[in-house]
């Protein structure tokens, strides 16, 4: 197993996040309700404003930022793509699905601050984090209160 340098974590969160804002478009596309739309909508904004605030942070130029993906989150996606043409509750299965990919990130996030960072880079992945962890408490409570069968 390698260990990437404190830039290569950003890059990595970077490649997260784009793969993140995919899942989200995807999301939005395959999703009925109107308040998941909505949801998802704000939380793809907010992985683009993430991924403005870390790029100049990692090692990607602008060409490489805007192909830039994870491959884990890439497959997590199509793996729900699937779950979601099977699933009787499509909207359920993107909610949970999106949290997982919220707490992957979130994980990429806290594992990049364990390292010695400048404080800028530090103070920009915090602001990232506090958003971060806003979109998973959002969903989170969403689908608590949407699935019948966590009451």
């Amino acid at each position: 197993m390698y260990s990437l340098s404190p830039v290569g974590k950003i890059t990595d969160i970077v490649k997260k996040l784009k793969s993140g804002i995919h899942f989200y478009a995807t999301a939005i596309e395959k999703v009925s309700a109107p308040n998941c739309q909505a949801m998802f909508r704000r939380m793809w904004e907010e992985k683009q404003r993430a991924v403005k605030t870390l790029i100049p942070l990692s090692e990607l130029d602008a060409d490489e930022a805007e192909s830039a993906s994870s491959n884990c989150i890439d497959f997590q996606r199509i793996y729900t793509k699937l779950l979601g043409a099977i699933s009787d509750d499509k909207d359920c299965t993107y909610v949970k699905q999106l949290i997982e990919v919220e707490e992957t990130i979130l994980h990429t996030i806290d594992d990049a601050l364990n390292e010695n960072l400048s404080s800028e880079n530090a103070s920009s992945l915090r602001l990232v984090r506090t958003r971060t962890q806003q979109c998973h408490d959002e969903m989170l409570s969403l689908y608590n209160a949407s699935d019948p069968r966590l009451a």
